[in-house]
């Protein structure tokens, strides 16, 4: 992501369109499917008395239970992501980004549909836990996009818009923008980088602490 900070400094890091790792506030208790999580621990049956109660689906419907095991859990798969790389590299114009799923223990790929890609994805990763999501946009178009927002962070100044931060989400195929200037963005924006990739614009005054 770019940001800016109290002096409009930007980071030289972007994160862009790739998807961090999901920690849900149910990580922190007891939760999951009718299933037995990792090392046997049995949860909870899902009903009125489990609000967070956590719903996963295919591949591997089984949710961790302790902190412990999400760390574990969460080391194994961050693995899982450096294997999918490769075959990222082959499809820029396919792969949008990825997201561990600590608690469902798995990995999701999101890519643009493509039986190349995930003929590949599979190959590269058999037998193991990999969900692939359709995306709208591939992390070259988010990632290009934000990068010329985050090149006009100048222009708008300029003009009395402070943006504040930029990225791309591939889950739900936006553009993040955080700004001091809402109503301004979410009016000037697309006369200027067009309607194909929708912004969804938040309040932030940029002000955070290293």
């Amino acid at each position: 992501m770019h940001r800016t900070g109290l002096a409009g400094a930007r980071s030289a890091r972007f994160v862009g369109a790739v998807a961090v790792a999901v920690l849900s506030l149910a990580l922190l208790t007891t939760a999951g499917c009718a299933q037995p999580g990792r090392g046997g621990l049995a949860a909870p049956a899902p009903g009125p008395t489990s609000p967070l109660w956590i719903s996963c689906p295919s591949p591997r419907p089984n949710p961790t239970s302790t902190l412990d095991e999400i760390y574990q859990v969460s080391s194994s798969l961050s693995e899982l992501a450096d294997r999918v790389q490769p075959v990222a590299q082959r499809f820029p114009d396919v792969y949008s980004g990825l997201a561990i799923e600590a608690e469902c223990d798995r990995l999701v790929v999101y890519r643009v549909p493509s039986a190349d890609f995930d003929a590949a994805v599979r190959a590269a990763l058999p037998g193991e836990p990999v969900l692939i999501r359709d995306a709208k946009f591939s992390e070259r178009e988010l990632e290009a996009l934000a990068q010329r927002i985050s090149d006009d962070f100048d222009h708008w100044r300029a003009r009395g818009v402070e943006v504040t931060s930029v990225g791309g989400d591939p889950t739900t195929g936006v553009i993040r923008v955080g700004t001091k200037d809402v109503e301004r963005v979410r009016r000037e924006f697309p006369a200027r980088y067009g309607i194909a990739v929708p912004f969804e614009v938040t309040h932030d005054e940029g002000i955070f602490v290293w």
